[in-house]
């Protein structure tokens, strides 16, 4: 994306009234990486994941914002437009993220664990409710909070009530949701900008791609996917030291004096005990400590609709590259 931009002549935007170029008059090109070293066959397996949009931009801008027959819609369809050139290496897209991760979740046998900032993709709590109920016993936790420069937005609870939710049995005990083996919690005040998904503690993807439409099809988006198929327990201690921050743990990395680890920390490398961490239905053995910090919240699903969803509004914010915009 450096070489492509680079091709590109320089153009400028203004983003609160400050002028912002698209990139350094001054900038180089970056020379060609090392050949990565041959594995052995004994370490994980890795894997970058693309999102590259297609390029179907409106030469004269998206109807929302210009109506069809207004003067500055013809005056910007006179002129340079909004069209760009599809990006030279892929002029029809990328969507590995999309790829490996419905591909993973499909094949989820324990449990999925996802925290993000937004669960506005309907398609990917689609994918979640379809492996439920085709594996009743797989545990799914989705760790939310939102960015508070977000404007108000029905995309979440339409994506959780009617995409990730229908047909799963209630469970009445035990369960913050009120269903089975789905549990979802908030974290007011926190922006969980993580974007990580776990599964079965062999397989983790970490990266700049939400749960939302636009980072699977729009969005320029770049993952890490790790398959720890060989068991070198690189994605188990990835879930123990995550879930430990979230119960307020310090990682040994963090204690340099003492070099000790917390009570419990321990605990949540075997993930039978781990997982109880969750939900109180989900049977597991830890120490009293391991609790989640008092910030992180259940929600009770399916979720409450404080705006109305608005397809036109989902369209114009979690945008869809295949289709022009």
């Amino acid at each position: 994306m450096w070489a492509e931009n680079l091709k590109l002549p320089v153009e400028s935007f203004t983003v609160d009234r400050h002028p912002i170029e698209s990139r350094l008059k001054t900038a180089t090109p970056v020379p060609d990486p090392p050949k990565p070293p041959d594995g052995n066959g004994t370490g994980a397996h890795v894997q970058v994941l693309r999102t590259v949009p297609q390029m179907r931009f409106s030469s004269s801008g998206p109807e929302w914002l210009y109506d069809k027959n207004s003067v500055v819609r013809a005056l910007i369809t006179a002129g340079v437009g909004f069209r760009k050139a599809p990006i030279s290496f892929a002029p029809d897209g990328l969507f590995e993220f999309k790829l490996a991760l419905q591909k993973a979740i499909g094949q989820a046998e324990k449990y999925i664990f996802i925290a993000d900032q937004a669960f506005s993709s309907q398609e990917i709590m689609g994918w979640i409710n379809a492996r439920m109920l085709a594996k009743p016993d797989l545990k799914v936790i989705l760790l939310h909070g939102g960015d508070p420069t977000d404007p108000p937005s029905g995309d979440m609870p339409e994506a959780v009530n009617h995409h990730l939710v229908p047909r799963l049995p209630q469970l009445l005990l035990g369960s913050r949701s009120g269903l089975q083996n789905l549990e979802m919690y908030g974290w007011p005040g926190t922006t969980v900008h993580c974007k990580v998904t776990i599964i079965d503690d062999v397989f983790c993807v970490v990266g700049s791609a939400n749960a939302m439409r636009r980072s699977l099809y729009t969005d320029t988006e770049l993952s890490v996917a790790v398959l720890d198929a060989t068991g070198t327990g690189l994605v188990r201690r990835l879930r123990r030291d995550l879930w430990a921050k979230y119960c307020g743990m310090h990682l040994p990395s963090e204690l340099l004096l003492s070099g000790a680890v917390d009570h419990g920390y321990d605990e949540l490398l075997d993930l039978d005990n781990a997982l109880s961490v969750w939900s109180e239905s989900w049977p597991g053995t830890l120490p009293a400590n391991v609790k989640l910090l008092p910030g992180i919240r259940g929600f009770q699903l399916p979720m409450p609709v404080t705006r109305p969803y608005s397809q036109e509004e989902h369209d114009r914010r979690d945008a869809d590259s295949r289709k022009t915009l």
